[in-house]
């Protein structure tokens, strides 16, 4: 054999993307022998043959790879000739140290989603239909390297049909892991609220069971991919009426699945990049506004002007469409605040009584995935929840010369696991207040911990030992280094933007963590010159009714800010405007007083609830997030009024008390937000980063960008501003920790 052979080493997001068998197809149509494997590091290949070909085929290889793959490095060497006498793919590699990446989830492709629906197709209504392109990934996968033994389609023996596909290297099916058919695939079952199966199928057919139960108005625990979903018509009030009630969801709008982009046009308004994000192949829950046209039961979303709207994303879905005519609700099936589940025996067991029927196939669900939730603002995007289609996300970096785990914060849990030059961004666990969501926490640390065998040299964790997440990091038995709550905040988008060596001014606008000087922050500016951190302006400190738990109660948060800034007169003028009675006055008064379950703080979303309760568009109990949710309801992006100075308080709550019209004043509270960035921007020759959850309000970004037009403010997009992403910022604390730019164990 004449020519020449060459080993490549591929490193990224190379397995469970078609990569080995584009691998496969370039050799053939360069005539060049060899294998091709996937590795602890990604995927191996042996190449041989004529040199120009092998000059073209590595052309190629780095510039034509498949569009889900993602190379971070390619590490090329002459090899000693070798004999092949074709072009193979080998079976993987396990030893060593495992740094691999793969795909999360990805959404049933244009391929399939036609093949689903041609009658004389074998795979005709076959729900679970994938390729190398689509399917279960991150669900999926036990252990690296990527191949169907180390999935949970490994139970699943193939046909023959499946493995004449499977082995052909033309087809869209080599050596696609999840492959099945209705002849060798997972059975499909439709059951009662009590675990009685009533049907058991092998194709879709059987959704017609289930299209004719949400017909009639009935709830159905749905398995999609990364967990079950409660169901109901979105038209029908009576039916999310009830699902509320069994979830134990009172206001917390609830998303909405429409089953073609034209059904959702016709309930929601969107611009083309609003549509692109809705039909990209992630498929995320978008918030959107309602359109004058919107018909669905007003208890999906109450007073809102948005709704949350995805399109199908399975073949599951992509069939029950076929066979009804309505939207759907579609909401994580749990109780309020705890984890999805994702197994039937748990369904029946935990949340038996919560539906009518439910719909489940025997794969099993590896690490739960909730649906990741995102909304456009300004031709840019805002993450509310880093989940399904988009995570684990991955991150280069300097080399970690330890595995390190950083542990997130306490409510909207993200964790991230640092190894080589890898930072992995988990998908969303949640807020970590119960016993079994706390358990959930601990059982994907350990499963994302086992896909690369880890053994963490150092944990981060935030200053609140109280946090469920620190705790867990001082359980490891490794040295901790602790950051605080909105410095963490404010280095997770640094390191977002590959910003972490420059000089910079950070705005942290969120709810609540814990201080460096014991009080509750909330509402900092930080000023970063070389790896010093200091905390230079903050909101005006007021004590706060209640404590933390005020989030639910926003009117308690309106007279605590009456009372701090306010005389009594005018504080009780306000207790009345908000519905307390006269007792319930006295007592708070009388506790504001004595400082009787009353913390000291500056949280920027405290002072969203307490201004939305004094201008009367939230009452009583409410969800996280729902005061800056209705004020941007009311926002009027064309007027340019504003009240006065952020820094004088009293001033500010007078005006808001003043102004009669909700709408004005909601407006005018936005914009003197963005008006104080402003100002900081012209005080400060530095560029501005702004995180923290208050950034998910969509009206205040866009306004910030306008009244900063030309400065350099940064904002979140591929993590979220809210607490996912404080994992980040211990990611990037423990690497200037280790690389020696900061030395104290605390920041």
């Amino acid at each position: 054999m004449q020519g020449r052979c060459v080993e490549i080493e591929v490193k990224g997001v190379v397995q469970g993307v078609g990569f080995r068998p584009f691998a496969a197809r370039l050799a053939s149509k360069y005539a060049l022998s060899g294998s091709v494997k996937n590795s602890a590091n990604g995927a191996f290949i042996t190449i041989c043959g004529e040199s120009a070909a092998i000059d073209n085929f590595i052309y190629e290889l780095q510039n034509s790879a498949p569009v889900l793959a993602k190379i971070d490095a390619i590490a090329i060497k002459e090899s000693k000739l070798k004999e092949f006498d074709e072009f193979f793919v080998e079976d993987s590699v396990d030893c060593g140290a495992k740094n691999a990446l793969f795909p999360p989830d990805l959404t049933i492709c244009e391929e399939c989603e036609k093949e689903l629906f041609e009658p004389e197709n074998r795979r005709f209504l076959y729900p679970l239909i994938n390729c190398q392109n689509c399917g279960p990934r991150f669900t999926a996968i036990d252990s690296l390297p990527y191949d169907r033994s180390r999935t949970t389609m490994r139970f699943f023996e193939m046909c023959e049909a499946c493995k004449s596909e499977y082995k052909n290297i033309l087809n869209r099916r080599f050596h696609a892991e999840p492959i099945s058919c209705p002849d060798c695939g997972p059975s499909f079952y439709f059951a009662d609220e009590r675990g009685s199966v009533l049907e058991c199928s092998k194709t879709g057919k059987i959704l017609e069971r289930v299209a004719i139960a949400l017909n009639d108005g009935k709830i159905i625990a749905m398995k999609g991919v990364g967990g079950f979903h409660l169901l109901c018509r979105a038209d029908s009030n009576e039916a999310v009426k009830r699902l509320r009630e069994k979830k134990r969801r009172a206001k917390k709008p609830l998303a909405v699945m429409f089953g073609s982009m034209e059904a959702l046009k016709n309930e929601c308004e969107l611009s083309s990049y609003e549509e692109s994000l809705v039909g990209s192949k992630e498929r995320p829950i978008t918030i959107l506004k309602k359109s004058s046209a919107y018909s669905l039961s007003p208890l999906v979303s109450h007073e809102s002007s948005f709704v949350g709207a995805f399109l199908p994303y399975n073949g599951v879905y992509s069939i029950l469409f076929c066979l009804i005519d309505f939207p759907l609700v579609a909401t994580s099936a749990n109780i309020s605040d705890e984890p999805i589940i994702t197994d039937e025996k748990e369904l029946f067991a935990r949340l038996g009584g919560a539906f009518d029927y439910a719909f489940y196939y025997d794969r099993v669900i590896v690490q739960g995935c909730d649906d990741s939730v995102l909304r456009a603002s300004d031709g840019g995007v805002i993450k509310l929840r880093n989940s399904r289609g988009y995570a684990p996300s991955f991150f280069k970096t300097a080399l970690f010369p330890a595995s390190v785990f950083c542990a997130g914060a306490h409510q909207k849990n993200c964790f991230a696991l640092c190894f080589d030059d890898t930072v992995a961004v988990s998908s969303h666990i949640g807020d970590l207040g119960s016993l079994e969501a706390a358990e959930y926490y601990e059982q994907s640390v350990e499963h994302m911990r086992s896909l690369w065998n880890l053994s963490f040299g150092v944990a981060v964790c935030d200053k609140n030992s109280r946090y469920a997440s620190s705790a867990y990091a001082a359980s490891l038995g490794v040295p901790t280094l602790k950051i605080q709550h909105h410095k963490a905040h404010f280095l997770a988008l640094l390191f977002e933007k590959e910003a972490l060596h420059s000089d910079a001014l950070g705005i942290v606008w969120d709810g609540t963590g814990l201080g460096d000087d014991g009080t509750v922050w909330g509402g900092e500016v930080f000023a970063k010159n070389g790896y010093e951190i200091t905390r230079v302006a903050h909101l005006s400190q007021f004590w706060l009714l209640g404590g933390e738990s005020v989030a639910k109660e926003p009117r308690k948060a309106a007279l605590s800010l009456a009372l701090s800034f306010l005389d009594e007169e005018v504080s009780h003028t306000v207790a009345n405007r908000l519905g307390f009675g006269e007792d319930e006055t006295k007592l708070l008064f009388d506790a504001f007083a004595k400082k009787i379950n009353c913390v000291k703080t500056t949280s920027m979303g405290r002072l969203f609830d307490g201004v939305a309760a004094l201008i009367g568009v939230v009452h009583g109990e409410c969800y996280e997030g729902e005061s800056g949710l209705m004020m941007e309801s009311l926002y009027d992006a064309s007027s340019g009024e504003h009240f006065g100075e952020l820094s004088d308080m009293g001033r500010l709550l007078q005006d808001i008390l003043s102004e009669k019209d909700a709408a004005k004043a909601a407006t005018k509270f936005i914009n003197t937000l963005a008006l104080y960035v402003k100002e900081l921007s012209a005080k400060y020759d530095l560029p501005i980063f702004c995180s923290g959850g208050v950034f998910q309000n969509a009206a205040l970004v866009g306004r910030i960008k306008d009244e900063t037009g030309g400065r350099e403010v940064f904002f979140h997009e591929k993590l979220s501003p809210n607490d996912s992403s404080i994992c980040a910022g211990q990611a990037a604390f423990a690497y200037l920790y280790l690389s020696g730019h900061i030395t104290k164990e605390e920041l």
